[in-house]
């Protein structure tokens, strides 16, 4: 059986143990895109990756839209453009190319930057990069390529999703009569949830690349 199959047996279970868990109402993943059909994430893992060639930023910004989320659940990006990468040279963020086209190590650092800049200041988006790109001797190219085949592995954690939205529902059920209104407070409280998460691992990142008292960085 392929990883695709596997993914999708798996995710359908877990859809299926859902339903009867919480009376057949659906989770925040379904309840949000429920439309899109087949595992989600599992393209990250058939990423091309960067090219060994040097792109422009027009294509830059395309590979990055094929790479991200919203691609999939039909969200637009208009804060990612070729004037977004100009921006950011003008502020340091990233090193003007030589020429009109960037080497493929500056594409990553692109890339992750614009992965990074949900979460991050631009600031600490260059500040954590630069700090991946100093512990370790592999190339930029190399994080960001294996970044999309650790973000593929997501598929297999979205059901645990439901699990919380399940969660909240018998949080909120136990301290009140069932209401029609229970499954969107359920959902509420697991993206509030989720978004402190998202808080704290943030911290936790920033606090990691701090250099300490002598100067070095924290391990």
């Amino acid at each position: 059986m392929s990883d695709d199959e596997t993914i999708k047996k798996n995710t359908h279970a877990n859809s299926i143990a859902t339903e009867t868990s919480f009376g057949g109402f659906l989770g925040p993943v379904e309840m949000i895109i429920g439309s899109v059909e087949g595992p989600l994430f599992s393209k990250f893992s058939n990423n091309k990756g960067i090219p060994e060639i040097e792109l422009m930023a027009s294509q830059i910004v395309k590979l990055g839209t094929s790479n991200s989320i919203g691609s999939i659940i039909g969200v637009n990006d208009p804060a990612f453009e070729v004037a977004t990468i100009q921006n950011w040279i003008k502020r340091g963020i990233i090193k003007s190319p030589d020429g009109k086209k960037y080497p493929p190590q500056q594409v990553a650092r692109i890339l992750m930057t614009h992965d990074l800049k949900v979460l991050f200041e631009l600031k600490e988006a260059k500040e954590i990069i630069d700090f991946g790109e100093s512990i370790s001797d592999f190339s930029l190219v190399e994080l960001y390529e294996y970044h999309l085949s650790l973000f593929s592995e997501i598929e297999k954690l979205t059901p645990s999703l439901n699990v919380l939205f399940g969660r909240a529902l018998e949080i909120i059920r136990a301290k009140r009569n069932p209401s029609e209104d229970d499954i969107k407070a359920s959902t509420f409280m697991t993206f509030l949830t989720i978004s402190k998460w998202a808080s704290f691992t943030r911290e936790l990142i920033l606090k990691w690349v701090e250099p300490s008292t002598d100067g070095s960085i924290n391990d």
